[in-house]
């Protein structure tokens, strides 16, 4: 796969998207410290881990060969006024992501993840910014389809991704096994699946 042009910011009807920087450190670290936030990611990680993670992000972000992209989520005003979000204005609602590569393995396809602060969580708010993600990654790289990759317990994530329209492929898990092994289900969605 190519390398990534370059991160930038980027909006859609309810969310501004901006790309992971310094100034996110404090979203980051308590996100990856909060136990029930890390529920079905990986084990709660201390604020110094936590902070590398940021480090590591921001670094992975200003480097369009590292095949990774991470940006910030924001609810934007007039989102907020019509929903129950409870944020403070210009408040960070959680992250997504969206990588080509596992360390130096090129995936087959470009896969997207989503972390949001719990108290946001299951409201509709991580389907609506997922489809707005979605599009944005099949404008930004020339690809037929987009995985997305979670712990096959965490059912909230499954209705999730059924409802963008993913699909489960068990060929394509049992290719993926042997890819890069672990306890993370994935699924595809077909950019001609997609309505604009």
């Amino acid at each position: 796969m190519l390398p990534l042009p370059s991160i930038k910011a980027f909006t859609s009807e309810g969310f501004i998207f901006t790309p992971i920087s310094e100034q996110h450190q404090a979203l980051i670290i308590s996100l990856y410290t909060n136990k029930k936030a890390m529920h079905f990611i990986e084990p709660v990680q201390s604020a110094q881990s936590a902070l590398k993670i940021h480090q590591s992000f921001v670094k992975k972000n200003n480097n369009t060969h590292s095949g990774f992209y991470t940006w910030a989520v924001q609810a934007n005003q007039s989102y907020k006024t019509c929903t129950e979000v409870k944020t403070k204005n210009n408040d960070d609602i959680g992250f997504v992501v969206l990588y080509t590569k596992i360390g130096k393995n090129t995936l087959p396809l470009p896969e997207i993840g989503i972390m949001l602060k719990p108290h946001i969580s299951g409201n509709g708010i991580a389907t609506q910014v997922l489809s707005a993600l979605i599009m944005q990654v099949f404008q930004l790289i020339p690809c037929d389809a987009i995985n997305i990759r979670f712990h096959q317990k965490h059912t909230a994530m499954q209705r999730i991704s059924e409802k963008l329209g993913f699909i489960y492929d068990e060929l394509q898990q049992n290719q993926e096994r042997k890819f890069i092994y672990d306890e993370m289900r994935i699924e595809t969605i077909e950019k001609s699946k997609i309505v604009y």
